[in-house]
């Protein structure tokens, strides 16, 4: 997770790639498509990130198994005028090598909140 989130904070698409296998799945939200691949991870990250956003992510394990490991992961895209703020929930297989061979990933909108100060209304 920590290379995940490495690769997330700088919306590198091809060290996110470079940690699933060859026949990994990787699932873009909780209803989004199923990714099969580095390519098409590499594909999906380099269409859906801007390397020069502000971006931040942490991550909670929840627990380890020996064929499951699952935790809440949360990311904050910071702009001029808001953050935005998501969470969820990763489920990821990993293989003996630390690669990620299958991964489910859920996650919603928490909040955004505006970052400069709002006009005051006028009376009127």
């Amino acid at each position: 997770m920590v290379d995940y989130g490495d690769a997330f904070e700088r919306q590198d698409a091809d060290a996110a790639a470079a940690l699933f296998t060859s026949k990994s799945t990787y699932q873009w939200g909780p209803f989004g498509e199923h990714l099969r691949g580095p390519d098409e991870i590499r594909r999906k990250w380099s269409e859906s990130t801007d390397p020069t956003q502000d971006v931040r992510f942490g991550f909670e394990v929840l627990a380890v198994t020996d064929e499951l490991g699952t935790a809440i992961w949360r990311a904050a895209y910071t702009y001029p005028d808001k953050v935005v703020r998501y969470e969820g929930i990763f489920a990821v297989s990993l293989t003996d090598e630390g690669l990620c061979d299958d991964s489910a990933s859920g996650g919603t909108p928490r909040k955004s909140r505006a970052t400069r100060p709002r006009r005051p209304r006028t009376a009127g």
